[in-house]
């Protein structure tokens, strides 16, 4: 009689047991709780206190300013946040946790594919402490394993919702993940753009005139979206005092070839009379330095000329391109 009536107590005992065994964190948990949230964090005050939008990843840099209609340094800015967020949701929710680190993860992998293939020496993962793509791609992939195939504690709806913890609390954990939220998009866009302009960036090496035997230069302004245009290939073979010419707020500067039909059709429709364009917001960049007839000048009485140097012939991969310039800083590239 004596057994019979101790083995209920003894079955919620050992229950107990395994109730409490099975809550403790594993060692997923610690991996997408604690480790990915300062991978992920680290890295992106790393970008926001050393980085530029020089920086980041090819495709992001090229395709999602005119994606979003933003600015390369609005993007910039946006991949912080983003990284910032992410890191908040990490170690907060832990129902999210695994399923969002194994996206976040499985999408940074794709991205270092992209830029191996495409022979990038370097990510800008960690700003301008520059990481060898391969290093990073291995890293993330070891990592995306890991989520995948590591143990996790069970996750209870049901006693989430009586516990204790206050973040453990729906609407105390989404409140405490909105404000943390807001609190880093609202720093890093309000701070992030002084942090920039007061960040040095060296400039090109370029090719002395001399060595370049008439040979065409070839330039891709995609490349440049997030660099300062003096800091630019373009800024090397100008004439000498282009720089006292980029001095308003924003300007568009159109390279373009004297012999092509489409670079007149462009200054003929979108520029030619436009009264609300304000003298030096248009600088024209002819990359063929023939003599050039002034029948085939552009006719844009309110655009400014920055011819190339003596004897440079300039080639982009498109003609015309125009890019935008804000402070100095180029943050969109388009080919009309």
């Amino acid at each position: 009689m004596e057994s019979t009536t101790a083995q209920p107590g003894a079955d919620q005992s050992i229950a107990a047991g395994e109730a409490r065994r099975g809550d403790r964190w594993k060692a997923g948990d610690w991996l997408v709780r604690c480790v990915l949230p300062l991978y992920l964090g680290g890295g992106a005050l790393m970008k926001y206190f050393t980085g530029t939008p020089a920086d980041l990843p090819g495709p992001v840099k090229v395709h999602a300013p005119g994606l979003l209609g933003v600015s390369a340094d609005a993007v910039f800015f946006m991949v912080i946040s983003t990284e910032l967020c992410l890191a908040l949701l990490l170690a907060l929710h832990r129902g999210l946790a695994r399923p969002l680190a194994a996206l976040t993860l499985l999408i940074f992998a794709g991205v270092l594919v992209q830029q191996w293939a495409s022979g990038a020496d370097a990510c800008g993962c960690f700003g301008s402490v520059k990481v060898p793509t391969w290093v990073m791609l291995v890293v993330d992939v070891a990592l995306l394993a890991m989520v995948v195939l590591l143990p996790f504690r069970r996750f209870d709806r049901a006693a989430v919702a009586t516990s204790r913890n206050s973040f453990d609390i729906p609407a105390a954990r989404w409140v405490g993940l909105g404000a943390g939220c807001l609190a880093c998009v609202t720093a890093v866009f309000m701070t992030g753009p002084r942090m920039l302009s007061a960040r040095v960036v060296t400039g090109p090496a370029c090719t002395p005139v001399e060595d370049l035997a008439g040979r065409p230069v070839l330039i891709d302004p995609r490349e440049w979206i997030g660099l300062m245009l003096r800091d630019t290939p373009l800024a090397c073979y100008l004439e000498d005092g282009w720089a006292s010419r980029a001095t308003t707020d924003v300007q568009l500067w159109v390279l373009y070839d004297h012999a092509c039909p489409h670079c007149h059709a462009l200054f003929a429709n979108r520029f030619a009379g436009v009264r609300s364009l304000q003298e030096g917001q248009v600088i024209a960049v002819d990359m063929n330095t023939a003599v050039v007839p002034d029948d085939l000048r552009p006719q844009c009485p309110s655009c400014v000329r920055v011819d190339p140097k003596p004897g440079v012939r300039l080639v982009t991969p498109g003609t015309p391109m125009i890019l935008t310039v804000r402070l100095g800083r180029v943050v969109a590239v388009e080919l009309p």
